[in-house]
């Protein structure tokens, strides 16, 4: 019974953000985060990654990554933070994001297919940054976005 239980729970909180829940009580989404870039105006709906476990599995094993999606990863600091693409299928493009929500590099990462995460490369921002947002490289480019576009968060 015990493991039963245990099952569940863990279940439980993998639904907690998927699609369609994560609506709280005000109707707004817990989840995710609406992101509203200028100049270019692109809006983006971003899981967020506000934890350690969140923000380690990333996009990982994900195959479609919509134009209007994104992840964004929130940090309990301001640093030079990393990331690779282990089991991450989809090119990406990172931006990183100071704490005056201006864009400080973007770098484009390509999946990473080897088994060994010592042969992944490590993409680090070249700036200082708080957050961190994954969207498709394609969606990056169409919509010009670069060094010091500014970012809006919005409730979702």
């Amino acid at each position: 019974m015990g493991k039963v239980i245990l099952l569940l729970v863990a279940c439980l909180s993998l639904a907690v953000c998927s699609p369609g829940s994560g609506v709280s009580v005000d109707g707004k989404n817990s989840c995710r985060q609406k992101i509203v870039f200028s100049p270019s105006r692109l809006t983006l709906f971003a899981e967020k990654a506000d934890t350690d476990a969140k923000r380690q599995r990333g996009l990982m094993g994900r195959r479609y990554l919509g134009d209007h999606e994104g992840m964004i990863f929130y940090f309990d600091h301001t640093d030079r933070h990393g990331f690779w693409m282990l089991n991450t299928l989809i090119p990406l493009a990172v931006l990183f994001i100071s704490d005056e929500f201006v864009v400080v590099d973007v770098q484009y990462m390509e999946p990473c297919s080897s088994p060994n995460p010592e042969r992944c490369p490590v993409y680090r921002a070249s700036r200082p940054s708080r957050m961190a947002i994954e969207i498709n490289q394609e969606v990056a480019r169409r919509y010009q976005i670069g060094v010091g576009d500014r970012i809006r968060l919005e409730d979702d």
